[in-house]
């Protein structure tokens, strides 16, 4: 409601109006009913780094040490980040970074990561 009523973007188009726009973001145009993500049972971290969240972002303009990428890290209770420049997202440059992190923080129990589904084809 804050987004469409309350926003400087938003203006005061009315009651109806409001309404409207609301609707139409928020309702499924197929089956008019709500749509919503499933929701999933999550247990959330008793300890540091205990869950770790990584990604790959990239590619970008490559740098003078022909990195392209960054692998990110995150610890799921405290939210610490780390964030290091890699030259590629191959299996074996990731490992060797992983292994850094593991080294200097420990080994988390559990990970969450997008698994490389972006380069099964690539891969094979």
């Amino acid at each position: 409601m804050q987004e469409n009523h309350d926003s400087e973007l938003a203006g005061h188009s009315g009651l109806s109006r409001t309404y409207k726009q609301i609707r139409e973001t928020y309702i499924n145009k197929t089956n008019f009913k709500p749509t919503k993500a499933p929701m999933e049972t999550t247990s959330t971290s008793s300890t540091p780094f205990e869950r770790l969240a990584i990604d790959i972002v990239g590619p970008f303009p490559q740098t003078i040490n022909n990195n392209s990428f960054i692998l990110t890290m995150q610890d799921a209770l405290k939210k610490f980040s780390y964030a290091i420049l890699i030259e590629n997202c191959e299996s074996q440059t990731i490992a060797i970074e992983l292994s850094k992190f593991i080294r200097m923080f420990g080994i988390p129990k559990s990970n969450l990561s997008a698994q490389g589904t972006d380069k099964i084809n690539q891969e094979s």
